[in-house]
């Protein structure tokens, strides 16, 4: 039976997905559809930002505040300010 469970546990935790994060020192975005956003730093567009929910059609300027150095999908770092709302992160996909 313990042989049974340590197997389950190893299983689904190799399975479960991996964080990604990015830095947000110097970190750009643009809002690009209803629930994305492009990433960019030094000029060049890294990924895209996939929020959880929320609607960005009407954003027109982009005002961030991130309450730690990183900001991640799948973690307690998804979350920051975007003009004074309060944003999930749901995924990060960086460009290839």
């Amino acid at each position: 039976m313990r042989i049974i469970c340590l197997v389950t546990i190893l299983f689904l935790s190799s399975v479960a997905k991996a964080e990604t994060c990015i830095e947000v020192e110097g970190l750009q975005v643009e809002v690009i559809s209803h629930n994305s956003l492009l990433m960019m730093k030094d000029g060049k567009n890294l990924g895209i930002i996939q929020l959880c929910g929320g609607d960005l059609a009407k954003v027109k300027q982009v005002n961030l505040r991130f309450f730690t150095p990183r900001l991640c999908d799948g973690s307690n770092n998804d979350k920051f300010h975007l003009n004074g709302d309060l944003k999930s992160v749901c995924s990060i996909k960086y460009f290839k």
